[in-house]
């Protein structure tokens, strides 16, 4: 399934953007091209790792009800928390799943500098839910571990997929 954002904008000098804010209600400053560019960065950083991982965890957002919103926020987050040097991906996942949870409270500002804060979708309510789903992904990461370590490729295969969604596959 493709799924594609439109978003209206208006053209700001400097590159900047406005676009609508549909939870406050009004127009926000934004720039794409800051934040493509810095997503290009750290991905070098982690040997192009980190685009599939982020994918990843997005796979798990949506499979979860979107325990995280925007969306974006998982990305703003995974710039700051994932850090060289990147092990593999059951890991690094697991790893990601616990910073999120630890840091969920903080507000996380826009890349770009313009902006509300990416975190600004997230209540106090909502944060208590997404920090139960984090933990969840965790016992389920950590089972798809061992499983694998066990040799029971079949069985991790499964649970990978109950906790990155539909997506991920089972060969």
């Amino acid at each position: 399934m493709l799924s594609i954002d439109a978003v209206p904008a208006l053209e700001c000098a400097g590159g900047d953007y406005e676009i609508p804010d549909k939870v406050t209600g009004t127009w926000i400053k934004t720039n794409p091209e800051t934040h493509k560019k810095q997503a290009t960065a750290k991905n070098k950083e982690l040997d192009g790792r980190w685009v599939p991982l982020v994918k990843m965890v997005k796979g798990w957002n949506r499979a979860n009800g979107k325990p995280l919103k925007p969306s974006f926020l998982i990305e703003v987050m995974a710039e700051e928390l994932v850090e060289a040097p990147f092990s593999n991906y059951p890991d690094e996942i697991r790893n990601f799943f616990a910073a999120m949870e630890a840091n969920l409270d903080r507000p996380w500002p826009d890349p770009a500098g313009l902006g509300p804060p990416v975190s600004d979708q997230m209540t106090s309510e909502r944060i208590a839910e997404a920090k139960k789903a984090l933990q969840e992904a965790q016992r389920k990461a950590t089972l798809a571990r061992r499983a694998e370590e066990t040799g029971r490729q079949g069985d991790a295969l499964r649970i990978w997929r109950e906790v990155l969604g539909d997506y991920f596959p089972l060969s």
